[in-house]
């Protein structure tokens, strides 16, 4: 997505630092500098609004900023779970038994 991003921004700012063009993206849509940074460097994933209201900006679709461009390789698999693993819990759970 952040590739599909900084293409968009490329064709759209030309000749613009990417803070140029965050500060542009700012005054159209609300987006702020902070937000784009941490999107762009993968720190976080924009909310549907964002995403939507970024697509719009750039003249393309939200899907079209997340499908990756045919021959894109994929990102390795990560060996860490974003998910902690499942603890059982300590002791024993009992089931009541109803009462006579």
């Amino acid at each position: 997505m952040v590739e599909n991003i900084r293409q968009h921004l490329v064709e759209q700012f030309p000749g613009q630092t990417e803070t140029q063009a965050y500060n542009q993206i700012q005054k159209d849509t609300g987006i702020s500098l902070s937000s784009m940074q941490r999107i762009m460097s993968g720190n976080t994933g924009p909310s549907i609004d964002t995403l939507a209201d970024l697509a719009k900006r750039l003249g393309t679709t939200p899907w079209a900023l997340l499908t990756p461009k045919p021959g894109t390789p994929h990102p390795p698999a990560s060996d860490q779970s974003p998910v902690s693993p499942i603890r059982p819990l300590p002791g024993r759970l009992h089931r009541r038994r109803a009462s006579p």
